[in-house]
């Protein structure tokens, strides 16, 4: 709520300044300068997580992978930047043991084959699949969703042929994170989590 609070302050100061009153230039605006903001507070939360548990090269790998895809198919988001942050790192941390224990590398091609099929079709399904509150125009959204079908291509072939090559594994294991966030299922999941979250912020320390 800060972060909206603030960015819709200095939108709105930047665009009176500029001469600006298109309501649809300002609420654009406002959300760079709220993504801006989440973005950061995202990263220095996943910064000290990593930290923590010494995962730092696997975890920003596997999150760049993610912030990057979710840039063209978009993707769920917690109703506040602080509880997206603080969740996306406890997922990241997850799936960062499931990519250290479980390399690409032990799982059958065959496998690999059949899960970048079911990435791309639900790639192809459901992006561009944007947060409440993102101005996108229909041009937009067609563009965003014609982008997310390619990149999702080029990480499946380069998953399929180079599995070795460095960085791969967070590649894909990335990909995946991400591409789950454009599921219903997830949706339901985050919801729930928010919830939590809500109440332990509305529980009393004392």
């Amino acid at each position: 709520m800060l972060f909206k609070q603030l960015s819709a302050k200095w939108a709105e100061r930047i665009c009176r300044a500029a001469g600006e009153t298109d309501s649809y230039k300002i609420a654009l605006t406002r959300y760079v300068f709220e993504s801006i903001l989440s973005f950061w507070l995202s990263v220095t939360i996943l910064l000290i997580v990593a930290w923590l548990v010494g995962m730092v090269k696997t975890i920003f790998l596997i999150g760049f992978t993610g912030a990057f895809i979710k840039s063209f198919s978009g993707g769920l988001h917690m109703s506040t930047p602080l509880r997206c942050a603080v969740g996306g790192a406890i997922a990241l941390v997850a799936v960062s043991y499931i990519a250290t224990f479980l390399p690409i590398t032990s799982i059958p091609w065959v496998i690999i084959l059949l899960i970048m099929v079911v990435m791309n079709l639900i790639v192809w399904l459901n992006a561009p699949r944007e947060a409440k509150g993102k101005p996108l125009t229909t041009k937009q959204k067609s563009i965003l969703g014609v982008l997310a079908k390619i990149i999702i291509l080029l990480i499946s072939i380069i998953c399929l042929l180079w599995t070795k090559n460095w960085g791969v594994n967070e590649l894909f294991y990335g990909t995946v994170f991400q591409v789950i966030n454009l599921l219903d299922l997830a949706a339901q999941g985050i919801e729930k989590v928010d919830c939590v979250f809500g109440k332990i912020e509305r529980k009393p320390v004392f």
